[in-house]
């Protein structure tokens, strides 16, 4: 052999040894796994010893859409391609990872047994952080996706309930406001009423028939007292603080439904994003509706409460002028 073969033969039998030297140490490194709700890495430092060292970030995301991350420490050993972890999260919080080393494909497949006994496997397959960031901006953005998408099923199911609010509310309201006139014409009645008896007191010659006509006129009073209060309670409870509940949500709700484009880039479902526009449209058309009634319904009860004060005063009066000649 000449020495140019033999040259040859020397450098590639330390190619060689070194090509091992390097295996021995390949185990070093990143490595990430990923999921449709999780994303992990895995960064590992191998000792001169064959001791492992190295730190485990998981990543998930909950159904709710909300993402939570933890960091633990990890010590282990290798040996002949297997592989054995302790991931240390904190205080009662470790978990025995047993592991297989695939150094044709660069992966590392992880069993652990899980709280409830069941037996988990991962992969992890050699990356950079980089690429750890990517899932985990995925996973990201697939929370705001969910959790968006809550937020327009909930509108729009609150849009909904309010147009249905609102319906109702201008169907009684109007019954109510039909009312008005008989109501107006029933306190028209008791002050008739209330004139006439003063009338008749004032005509009485005795002081028992006076007092027993003074009783009366109270008793008109009182009649329209009570009538005040179950009025007031319908128009300014009933009619009055759910109109403006209703108007409030109408006012705070959208001011245009043209934002569906927006909705889908930041990942809401298609059917959804339909759902609550088509929720919109129809609020709005409500709204509009909606307004007018209110502001004339209201501008009714002003002028109702109006009338009623003015009708309190001159009952007032006639009581007054019965009792002064009841004492007479």
């Amino acid at each position: 052999m000449g020495l140019h073969a033999t040259q040859s033969v020397f450098i590639l039998v330390s190619l060689a040894f070194a090509d091992l030297a390097s295996a021995e140490n390949r185990i070093s490194g990143t490595y990430v796994s990923h999921g449709g709700n999780f994303t992990e890495m895995l960064q590992l430092t191998q000792t001169e010893n064959g001791h492992l060292v190295g730190v485990m970030t998981s990543v998930t995301l909950s159904a709710e859409g909300s993402v939570t991350s933890k960091n633990g420490q990890l010590t282990g050993a290798t040996d002949a391609g297997q592989i054995t972890l302790l991931c240390h999260y904190g205080l009662l919080d470790d978990v025995n990872l047993a592991g297989t080393v695939n150094w044709t494909k660069s992966e590392i497949q992880f069993q652990w047994s899980g709280a409830d006994g069941t037996v988990a496997t991962a992969v992890f397959a050699r990356g950079a952080a980089s690429d750890f960031k990517t899932y985990t901006d995925q996973l990201k953005f697939k929370a705001n996706s969910i959790v968006l998408t809550k937020e327009l099923l909930s509108h729009a199911e609150g849009l909904g309930h309010a147009i249905q609010q609102a319906a109702a509310w201008i169907s009684n309201a109007k019954l109510h406001e039909q009312r008005i006139p008989k109501a107006k014409e029933y306190y028209q009645k008791l002050e008739d009423q209330m004139r006439s008896l003063v009338s008749r007191e004032r005509r009485a010659s005795d002081p028992d028939s006076r007092s027993a006509i003074g009783i009366d006129v109270r008793q008109s009073d009182e009649a329209g007292d009570q009538t005040d209060i179950e009025i007031d309670y319908l128009w300014d409870t009933t009619i009055g603080n759910d109109g403006k509940s209703i108007a409030d949500a109408f006012a705070n709700g959208p001011l245009s439904c043209e934002v569906t484009n927006e909705y889908l880039k930041r990942g809401a479902e298609q059917q959804v994003v339909e759902n609550w526009k088509t929720a919109c449209q129809q609020a709005l058309a409500e709204r509009d509706k909606f307004g007018p009634i209110f502001k004339r319904i209201m501008e009714q009860r002003a002028d109702l409460k109006s009338y009623q004060s003015a009708m309190r005063t001159r009952r007032k009066v006639l009581v007054q002028e019965a009792d002064e000649l009841r004492e007479r």
